[in-house]
């Protein structure tokens, strides 16, 4: 593999309207929305599929080791999927949406409280997980919500970040700290860019024309950026697991889930993920 190269292969194809999910233990999950709103784990030849109880909205996420998701109804709920290969897929009751709340993007939501506007993960608890941001402006978006693990070994990465995207009139991505709180990525417009983050690693991803881009929130120092092949487009980045990338991407005109093994250094994991399926 040559250097500075990021060569994906083909697991395997995906039907129309499936869409995955990876948590941080390495499982994916699939949605399939076409047979009914399906959710199920591939594991060792076999298929868990979760019993729904409810429609499910364009609202999934997947944070820390469980996939989050709302209901498709006026007075809407939010549900957590965990997945254990000795139990399947366990779907727990996680709370009502309420009224004033709003969904972002990539599972983010904001609540405006007293004048304040708070941002939270979906499934996030507002008072002890809500971050605030105030002076936001016209062209700015709110792209990610980061948790780290409160027994993080990299003390500047304690706590909870917000991830804004400020489109620039340049193609070329900056980022740099509001507060202790926030970052500024600025770059191009939030549907051009695909982002990846977990709360296991201090490392931020994102995907541009071709180009995968790592910032070390750290050192708020972007990694030099990897040729991205083997692959027309990248339609998500569903997780970095082990050193390996996934994505859902298109090529030529069928869509598949791939992967490609990233260079040394440009994996990170801050605390020890207990692997279920070992």
């Amino acid at each position: 593999m040559p250097k500075g190269v990021l060569e994906f292969i083909v697991v395997e194809k995906l039907p129309p309207r499936t869409f995955l999910f990876q948590v941080d233990d390495g499982t994916i999950f699939f949605r399939d929305s076409k047979q009914g709103d399906r959710l199920f784990v591939k594991w060792q030849n076999q298929e868990f599929e979760a019993k729904m109880p409810c429609r499910v909205s364009a609202d999934i996420s997947a944070f820390g080791n469980a996939v989050f998701f709302k209901s498709e109804e006026v007075e809407a709920k939010i549900y957590k999927a965990e997945f254990t290969p000795f139990g399947g897929i366990d779907i727990s009751y996680v709370r009502d949406v309420l009224e004033d709340e709003r969904m972002e993007c990539d599972g983010v939501m904001s609540r405006v409280v007293k004048g304040k506007n708070f941002v939270y993960r979906l499934g996030d608890d507002l008072v002890c997980n809500g971050v605030l941001v105030e002076g936001t402006h016209a062209g700015i978006v709110i792209r990610d919500v980061h948790r780290a693990p409160k027994d993080s070994c990299t003390p500047a990465f304690r706590g909870r970040s917000v991830h804004l995207l400020e489109v620039s009139n340049g193609r070329q991505l900056t980022a740099r700290k509001l507060d202790d709180t926030k970052i500024l990525i600025e770059g191009p417009a939030s549907s051009e860019l695909k982002l990846y983050s977990s709360e296991s690693s201090r490392l931020l991803y994102f995907e541009y024309n071709y180009k995968l881009h790592v910032l070390d929130v750290d050192a708020m120092e972007f990694l030099p950026p990897v040729t991205i092949t083997g692959i027309h487009s990248i339609i998500a980045i569903i997780g970095v697991y082990e050193g390996v990338m996934t994505v859902a991407g298109r090529k030529d005109t069928a869509d598949y889930m791939m992967s490609a093994e990233l260079p040394g250094g440009y994996s990170c994991h801050i605390v020890n993920i207990v692997n279920l399926h070992s």
